[in-house]
């Protein structure tokens, strides 16, 4: 069984613009035309939801004519059926039973993005029975899709400021359980669409990742004694997955690393929205200008290629694949095969000019940072290698290498892997412009020394000798990168090459990815015999007499909260990729791995940062 939750969202989705009917596949869902026109109404929080997985030509397919916020104010549409899809929030209540009474639609299909609790359900029909429009509403549904899946592996419960949730200690204790509260809804949404019941595996000692999994462990077992039918097809699967839900703490060097990779390092520059980033791009009046690219991997090949690369890997990749195309498009001979190849090639063509310009911007950031010098003092200190107390503080010294979050982010990443004395840092650093804005942040690493138990790493992403790996590390670049490049680099790649040729490959496995490999082998001495182990399915008096799975689990959901990065979900499927690499079958079938990775909220490192500044 290999888990795809953007399939099923998309499949849900498009089941609810027909009116929740049910449609024989989701390939039939997606390719069946609306037989009805429809306006469709949401709030932001399902706008975003819908954002990534529908293009403007898949609503127009299923027959949306308009797509409008619930906050707006909005013309009357007498004749049309109108879909909403909002979270089941009292103003939204509100504002819908104002819709119906001014009856704006012919009628008004209602979808909850998650369950509508019953004391509110009860405000809502009462409002309307004051109201006196009833008649207006068709049908009520339950859509549990409170989460935004951006890929098939990775989604966000897009819930902001999750981090500062349960780490302030100004927020009342009230306030902290109806975060967790929430965030169990948003997992309880993801494994309804996935329909599937997994194991749950959590950190045994007190904190938000035990409490998540305790309540939904619990939700999950009341909804299969009720027979509620969410879970109807999960009887049916040998093969059960597992849930590995983690707190952020765990592992902050991951939160604050520059990374090298592409996705994640156009992440840390400019921040990818929902699968979009704009960039600063050179237009033929010379001013810059800004645009939106997406970047989605359903969409577009080479992106799905090489969102996980090393940043200069992709460069070079995109550079070939550019050059091929061109030679492709002048070297066709044949008139016909001319004509229907050609659109094909410049469609490519045109895609990977996007990658190109985002490469540009990306190159002009990190040079003008010195970001790649950063990037490798870090990556070393992540991985146990040695760097001298030196060498930190003249690059925290440097007036010409990096801003302050730069500079901040190294230091807490030496704190955290080394532990060593600071004061000779702390003063480099204060005398960086802006330095006194980020007291907060810096008091909240060093208060908590717990933190840096955390916050080495695994082994090799590919197993084998830890110190052959690090001699292989240390010499990739000079022998790779110099020597590949050194002879036919032209132009901006050979620009690209001298400022990136720095940047070390992510070779190894962060904490998330090491907890995961331990747990899923149910490797002794590990995270597997500490955790939490809880099983939905079975009625146990305590979690000690819970028999357990004695087989690898091969399907993985893992669950950060306090905010994921794409850092993290990029090494984790590496991590993934590399145990479903070719080896015999029996191995493979034991070994492979498939991983969803999800997260409370997806942050930059700077975003990260600014959350453990406002605590």
């Amino acid at each position: 069984m290999v888990l795809n939750l953007q399939d099923k969202q998309k499949e849900n989705l498009l089941r609810m613009l027909d009116f929740n009917i049910e449609v024989a596949g989701a390939a039939d869902a997606s390719s069946a035309w609306g037989e009805q026109w429809k306006v469709l109404v949401y709030d932001p929080f399902c706008r975003d939801i819908i954002a990534p997985i529908l293009k403007l030509q898949e609503l127009r397919k299923k027959g949306v004519t308009l797509h409008m916020l619930l906050e707006n104010d909005r013309e009357d549409i007498p004749d049309v059926p109108a879909v909403y899809f909002v979270q089941p929030t009292e103003s939204n209540l509100r504002r819908i039973v104002t819709d119906c009474a001014k009856e704006l639609y012919s009628t008004i299909h209602i979808n909850f993005a998650e369950p509508i609790p019953r004391q509110r359900l009860e405000f809502f029909a009462k409002s309307c029975v004051d109201a006196g429009c009833t008649s207006m509403i068709s049908k009520v549904y339950d859509q549990h899709a409170n989460f935004v899946c951006l890929e098939p592996q990775l989604f966000s419960l897009n819930q902001a400021n999750s981090y500062r949730a349960y780490n302030d200690a100004s927020i009342a204790d009230a306030q902290i359980e109806q975060t967790m509260a929430d965030i169990t809804a948003g997992l309880f949404s993801v494994l309804a669409t996935l329909g599937t019941v997994p194991v749950i595996r959590a950190p045994a000692t007190d904190g938000p990742a035990r409490m998540v999994a305790e309540q939904l462990n619990q939700t999950l077992r009341d909804h299969l004694g009720s027979r509620s039918g969410v879970f109807q097809d999960a009887s049916t699967n040998f093969q059960r997955p597992v849930l590995v839900i983690v707190d952020r703490n765990e592992d902050l060097a991951s939160g604050l690393h520059h990374p090298s990779t592409y996705q994640a390092l156009v992440d840390d520059m400019f921040k990818i929205k929902l699968n979009r980033v704009n960039v600063l791009v050179a237009s033929d009046k010379g001013q810059p200008t800004e645009k939106a690219y997406d970047l989605d991997v359903r969409t577009d090949k080479f992106f799905e290629q090489h969102a996980g690369a090393l940043i200069l890997e992709a460069i070079s990749a995109n550079e070939e694949e550019l050059k091929a195309s061109g030679h492709a498009s002048a070297g066709t001979k044949d008139l016909v095969a001319a004509v229907d190849t050609l659109p094909a090639l410049l469609e490519k063509k045109k895609s990977l000019e996007v990658h190109t310009n985002i490469f540009h911007a990306t190159f002009e950031s990190v040079s003008a940072r010195h970001v790649h010098v950063y990037s490798v003092l870090e990556q070393k200190l992540i991985d146990g290698s040695h760097v001298t107390k030196q060498e930190v503080v003249d690059l925290l010294s440097s007036p010409d290498k990096g801003n302050v979050t730069d500079k901040l982010r190294l230091l807490m990443i030496y704190y955290l892997t080394s532990g060593a004395d600071m004061v000779e840092l702390e003063a480099a650093f204060a005398q960086v412009a802006g330095a006194d804005g980020y007291k907060s942040a810096w008091a909240h690493i060093k208060q908590h020394a717990s933190f840096q138990k955390h916050a080495s790493v695994g082994g090799a992403l590919a197993g084998g000798d830890a110190a052959a790996s690090g001699s292989k590390l240390k010499g990739y670049l000079n022998a790779n990168w110099a020597g590949s490049f050194a002879g036919h680099a032209q132009g901006f790649l050979a620009q690209a090459a001298e400022s990136f040729k720095s940047f070390l490959p992510e070779n190894k496995k962060l904490q998330l990815a090491r907890i995961t490999d331990a747990i899923c082998d149910l490797r002794p001495g590990t995270e597997d015999d500490s955790y939490l182990y809880l099983d939905p399915k079975i009625k146990a008096t305590s979690t000690a007499n819970i028999p357990r799975q004695r087989t690898p689990f091969r399907d993985v959901i893992v669950f950060v909260i306090g905010g994921g990065n794409y850092n993290e979900f990029q090494n984790i499927q590496a991590y993934a990729k590399v145990r479903r690499a070719p080896r015999p079958l029996l191995t493979v079938l034991a070994s492979a791995r498939h991983i969803i990775y999800g997260c409370t909220e997806l942050l930059s490192p700077d975003e990260f940062l600014e959350q453990m500044n406002r605590l």
